[in-house]
């Protein structure tokens, strides 16, 4: 071999150190990859578990306890709501699923669903709340929550004002119209002593409500605004007119709810100190 071939041999050879170095990096390469794919492998593991436990049939609900409701359907209820339940699991409730099945009860407002551990969920109900009667010849009327979703028969001695609906109420689970929700509003923004006096409450062609007290004056209510200024002024009205002038009263005027006014009345002259009611 000539002494340039020698020469190129040796070149071509690696010096010891710089092969271990070369092979050392080789192994760190390596065991970083192995322990990417094991931490990539770990984490798929665990999402796998963590899905599994979310919607696997070991924290499936086993028991769903109802609190807040006490109609006759409660049991139907009941069975609608464990019914929903079973399509998940504690840690992972169908609260969705819940309301939209408790939604179909009329008188079921709300709903609030907590975990009850290991396996079971409390469900708490907010009872609708019954403001008034719907009523419009021909019909029979409905009684309405403050939503104004019909509740369903109106029972005896309900104690509620009544609206004059534009037209027969909707069956049980349906809401009024919008023509009929700002004498809704007003009756359920009134004080119960003063709300239940009230009958025939309504939009007329001018837009305005209007309606009556229970064997008193009619009711002057105007544009349907400052409902809940309104309301307490027909509450202070009521609780300061004595019955015989109110029954003698042609109107309650409510329209500017700061200076109610009485309509029909004779005139008087007031005692000293006394306050009128204009």
């Amino acid at each position: 071999m000539s002494a340039s071939r020698a020469a190129g041999a040796a070149g071509r050879r690696s010096h010891p150190a710089v092969a271990a170095r070369r092979r050392r990096i080789a192994r760190d390469r390596g065991r970083r990859r192995r322990s990417a794919l094991l931490l990539g492998a770990g984490l798929l593991a665990a999402l796998a578990l963590m899905w599994w436990l979310a919607h696997g049939p070991l924290l499936a609900v086993g028991n769903v306890t109802l609190r807040g409701y006490d109609r006759q359907d409660r049991a139907a209820l009941l069975q609608a709501i464990d019914s929903a339940a079973a399509d998940g699991t504690v840690v992972s409730p169908p609260v969705d699923g819940i309301r939209s099945a408790a939604a179909a009860f009329p008188w079921v407002a709300s709903v609030a669903v907590q975990r009850d551990w290991p396996r079971a969920l409390a469900v708490e109900v907010t009872m609708a709340r019954p403001v008034a009667v719907a009523a419009v010849a021909g019909a029979e009327p409905a009684l309405v929550s403050e939503s104004g979703r019909v509740l369903g028969p109106v029972p005896e001695g309900a104690g509620l004002g009544w609206l004059r609906a534009t037209g027969p109420p909707p069956a049980a689970g349906y809401a009024l119209p919008d023509a009929d929700r700002a004498a809704l509003s007003f009756l359920a923004a009134a004080p119960p002593e003063a709300a239940r006096r009230v009958r025939q409450l309504g939009l007329d062609q001018a837009g305005t409500l209007a309606g009556r007290i229970d064997g008193g004056p009619a009711l002057r209510l105007g544009r349907p605004e400052a409902l809940a200024a309104k309301a307490r002024a027909l509450a202070l009205v009521l609780s300061q007119v004595p019955a015989q002038e109110l029954a003698a009263a042609s109107y309650i005027d409510l329209r500017i709810p700061r200076r109610p006014a009485i309509g029909g009345l004779a005139p008087a002259d007031p005692a000293a100190g006394e306050e009128t009611i204009e």
